[in-house]
């Protein structure tokens, strides 16, 4: 009930010196209470377009028909990259995102939710040792990290036609052989 309607509803009925206080103290330590209490909303933070592409990004982890991917997308044009991951790993993640960055320029600004990947200790040194800043998006409030969710599920409506599927998964063995700067960048979108 919270600490207002329970001390209006014990004042109605009994009375004693400092019932205030201890009515407070015991909502305040309420298993129950503490359970059912709604999440307060984080204030809305906006975010300032980037000066060009490529300096902030958004990423975030994606499965499709037992397939991992890594899903980058670009803040300043909302260009999207999807690569495929053999493993959901930190080091993965760097290697795909090295890759990126030698194609696309080195990011200011890397925003992500809290998955295993993002916050171990080595991507956190990569981001150190590349010089870029990483934002994570709050565990307790999900749309934090809209953008980045907002991209999965394009990148999964595109992996999901057919005719995309295929240059997707061309795309996922060139990058493996290195071959991936020869992949068009319009493919994605679909338009190729």
């Amino acid at each position: 009930m919270g600490i207002v309607e329970c001390s209006r509803s014990t004042s109605e009925s009994v009375w004693w010196p400092n019932i205030s206080n201890e009515v407070k103290g015991m909502v305040e330590n309420c298993t129950v209470c503490l359970e059912q209490r709604k999440q307060r909303a984080e204030t809305l933070k906006t975010t300032l377009l980037p000066s060009g592409p490529w300096l902030m990004l958004d990423m975030d982890l994606m499965e499709l028909k037992k397939k991992h991917f890594l899903v980058v997308q670009d803040y300043y044009s909302r260009f999207l990259e999807v690569v495929g991951l053999d493993t959901i790993s930190s080091h993965a993640v760097i290697a795909r995102l090295k890759n990126i960055s030698a194609r696309r320029g080195k990011p200011q600004t890397v925003r992500m939710d809290e998955g295993t990947p993002f916050t171990s200790y080595d991507f956190k040194q990569f981001a150190k040792d590349y010089g870029f800043h990483t934002e994570t998006s709050s565990p307790r409030f999900l749309q934090s990290n809209g953008e980045a969710e907002k991209a999965v599920n394009i990148a999964k409506r595109i992996i999901s036609d057919l005719k995309t599927q295929i240059l997707v998964s061309w795309h996922i063995e060139a990058h493996h052989s290195n071959l991936a700067s020869l992949w068009p960048n319009c493919c994605l979108g679909g338009s190729c």
